[in-house]
């Protein structure tokens, strides 16, 4: 066998064995489509990658007051596993235990998200922190794909509701 032979076959065996590979996170771009009505314009916020879900915040503004969103997607193994279902109630249990840390629940209606799906929207009185005082709505819901929505509106029910009816991540 000649030298340049047995080389080859090292390299070869070398490049074989020495292959790595890593898991890479890389970020889709996708569109919120949310339609309140008219005279309402929407800002984009921070995002956030750090507890295993992609998260971005978003405000709609109105002449009568604004709804904050945050439109997040996990990426975590463990969470991808989960059902739809069962992630949503895990976000929605998460979602009211926080609030009622400065708000009191004072009632609950339901509205439909633009898929059909119920979705439950708890009507909160702040009653200590930034927003003391102030009454407003939240409610969590999945927006299409891997996404989900949660949104504190202090906006009237009806654009609240339209907000939900509408708003997906295609």
């Amino acid at each position: 066998m000649n030298r340049l032979t047995i080389i080859i076959a090292v390299f070869a065996l070398l490049g074989c064995s020495a292959a790595l590979d890593a898991k890479v996170i890389i970020p889709e771009e996708r569109t919120l489509v949310v339609d309140p009505g008219e005279g309402y314009y929407i800002n984009t916020g921070d995002i956030d990658t750090s507890s295993g879900i992609f998260m971005e915040n978003f405000t709609i503004f109105g002449e009568t007051g604004k709804a904050d969103a945050v439109v997040f997607t996990p990426y975590d193994d463990i969470l991808k596993m989960l059902s739809k279902e069962s992630f949503l109630d895990i976000m929605s249990v998460a979602l009211m235990i926080e609030a009622t840390k400065e708000a009191q629940e004072t009632g609950n209606w339901t509205t439909s998200s633009y898929y059909g799906a119920p979705v439950v929207v708890h009507n909160m009185t702040f009653t200590s922190g930034t927003l003391e005082g102030s009454d407003g709505y939240l409610a969590v819901w999945h927006a299409g794909g891997d996404s989900y929505i949660m949104l504190l509106s202090m906006l009237d029910s009806n654009t609240t509701s339209q907000i939900i009816r509408t708003a997906r991540i295609v």
